[in-house]
């Protein structure tokens, strides 16, 4: 099989993902100002954005209050809603500024989420499937500040059969890349970014990496569960409650382990998010029903579940969806 992503025709399946389940405030916390990325100042142990006089909120914090938010899509109607959360309670929400922009109507819908201009705000991943645009769409809490397209020799129109499956900085360059996943061919390739520009590419080789929809897995996103400070790869069965971890090296997978205590889950419950929530430093699961209306948070150490929290009042209605974060 080509890596050309442009030889390839086959029906796309629609994935939303996460940044990275890495803790967002370690970037954050400073010495001096060397510490900080370019453009912020170390601040009282922590980077701000220089003359803005705003402290950086993580690529996952929406209201800045230093804790991991979730955020809700509907692609039906473009609605957006962000939870605002501490910890694993659920305090207010509100929605994204983007009720015209995310009009099906204009084709766009989004994909990810991460700090694409490292100015400490979490910015969007958004994707016009017709004609295969992705663009990085700046934001500043929930108002949209500004759009940058990446190259359109880039593009990667929905029929073409890839889709976005993970947003985390696998090199440790400071930059959030780009993981695609291809459904039926089971491929999986990372662009490395410097904002919205790519780099460099890798493809992830071997029969073992090949993770095809009829093999009965599908690409949740990244987030670090051995503890090495390194984004893994978390994967949902798609006809049962299970989940892999892949452990992951850069971009060199290094083990792969299937995570334990599905027991108890009502059938009805889809793994939609991978973040560390309770800022312990290791990723948490997020299941959803949309049946219910009901969230269960599990506080994960590694890939062994420790404790399990039920969140009601999320949508009941299909359609919506967690834009993992």
């Amino acid at each position: 099989m080509s890596s050309d992503f442009h030889q390839l025709a086959i029906a796309t399946t629609v994935l939303f993902v996460t940044s990275c389940g890495l803790d967002p405030s370690a970037k954050d916390r400073c010495g001096t100002s060397a510490d900080c990325n370019p453009g912020r100042v170390c601040n009282g142990g922590v980077c701000d954005n220089g003359d803005s006089g705003t402290t950086g909120c993580g690529s996952r914090d929406f209201d800045c209050d230093g804790h991991n938010d979730l955020l809700w899509y509907q692609a039906a109607t473009g609605e957006t809603q962000v939870w605002y959360m501490d910890g694993v309670q659920h305090l207010a929400d509100a929605a994204l500024d983007l009720t015209e922009a995310l009009d099906p109507s204009t084709g766009w819908r989004l994909a990810g989420v991460g700090d694409f201009n490292r100015d400490g705000h979490p910015d969007l991943v958004a994707r016009e499937g017709t004609g295969g645009v992705t663009a990085i769409w700046y934001m500043n809490g929930t108002s949209r500040t500004g759009v940058e397209a990446l190259d359109p020799a880039l593009n990667l129109t929905d029929d073409t059969g890839w889709s976005l499956a993970g947003v985390c900085d696998f090199n440790q360059d400071g930059w959030p890349d780009l993981l695609w996943h291809h459904a039926e061919y089971g491929a999986t390739q990372l662009w490395y970014m410097h904002g919205a520009v790519r780099g460099a590419y890798a493809n992830l080789d071997g029969v073992s990496t090949s993770v095809t929809e009829a093999s009965g897995w599908q690409p949740v996103g990244t987030g670090d569960f051995n503890h090495d400070g390194k984004p893994d790869i978390l994967w949902r069965g798609t006809t049962n409650s299970q989940a892999m971890v892949w452990i992951m090296d850069g971009f060199t997978l290094r083990s792969s382990y299937t995570i334990s205590s599905f027991l108890d889950l009502p059938q009805t419950m889809t793994l939609s998010e991978t973040d560390d929530l309770d800022l312990d430093g290791s990723s948490d699961l997020v299941w959803w029903s949309w049946t219910t209306g009901t969230i269960d948070i599990w506080r994960m150490n590694g890939t062994s579940r420790t404790t399990q929290s039920a969140i009601d009042g999320a949508p009941d209605t299909p359609g919506w969806t967690i834009v993992p974060h």
